[in-house]
C-alpha cells in the first residue's frame, strides 16, 4: 500500500485504503476550484483540478469554532483524554471529529441549545449582509448585543456560585464578580 515513516504514512497517505489501514478517516464529498475545497463542513485550500472532489480528513483534523459552516453534534463519546464527536451537518453529511477533553467547557457551550440558539441566529444575520436586500445592520447589531449580554450574564452567574463558596469580605466578593 505505502511505504515510508509511520509519521509520513499517517499524515500524507497514499490513499484511503492506506490511510484507513492506519486509523479512522473521514472521506467528505467535495467541490474543488482554484485551489480551495468545499465541504459541507467547510472549506480548505488544497491542490487538485477543478471539479468534484473527495476530502479526506482524520477525526483530529476538523476543528470545532464557534463561527463558519453550521453541524449539529448528533453524538459524543468521552474517551478519556479525547471526546469523539459525530458531526452532522445540514445537508445529512456525518464526519467524526475527535477533540481534547480538557475543553469539554467549550464543548458543553457548542451542545447547549440556548448556546446553539443564539449562534444560529447570528450566522443568520451575518449571512443576511449578502442574502437580504432588506439588510439592517441594527438588527444585526441587537442580536450581537443580546448574545453577548446572555453570556456576560451567564459567566456572572457562575462566577457568583464559585465566589459563595469562598469566606470572602462582601467588598472582595463584588469586586471578583
Amino acid at each position: 500500500l505505502q511505504a515510508g515513516s509511520p509519521r509520513d504514512c499517517y499524515l500524507k497517505p497514499a490513499s484511503i485504503d492506506a490511510a484507513r489501514l492506519l486509523g479512522e478517516v473521514n472521506i467528505l464529498a467535495a467541490e474543488s476550484r482554484n485551489g480551495r475545497v468545499r465541504t459541507a463542513f467547510g472549506e480548505v485550500m488544497a491542490a487538485g483540478r477543478n471539479g468534484a472532489a473527495s476530502l479526506m480528513v482524520r477525526p483530529e483534523g476538523m476543528v470545532l469554532a464557534d463561527a463558519g459552516e453550521v453541524a449539529v453534534v448528533a453524538g459524543a463519546a468521552f474517551m478519556g483524554a479525547a471526546v469523539i464527536l459525530l458531526l452532522k451537518a445540514p445537508g445529512g453529511d456525518l464526519a467524526l471529529a475527535r477533540v481534547a477533553s480538557g475543553r469539554l467547557d467549550r464543548l458543553e457551550r457548542l451542545l447547549d441549545p440556548a448556546s446553539a440558539a443564539r449562534r444560529h441566529a447570528l450566522i443568520d444575520k451575518a449571512r443576511a449582509v449578502y442574502l437580504d436586500p432588506a439588510f439592517e445592520p441594527a438588527d444585526a447589531a441587537a442580536v450581537l448585543l443580546d448574545n453577548a449580554r446572555a453570556r456576560a450574564a451567564a459567566a456572572r452567574g457562575l462566577e457568583e456560585a464559585a465566589v459563595a463558596q469562598l469566606e470572602l469580605p462582601a467588598r472582595e466578593a463584588d469586586q471578583r464578580v
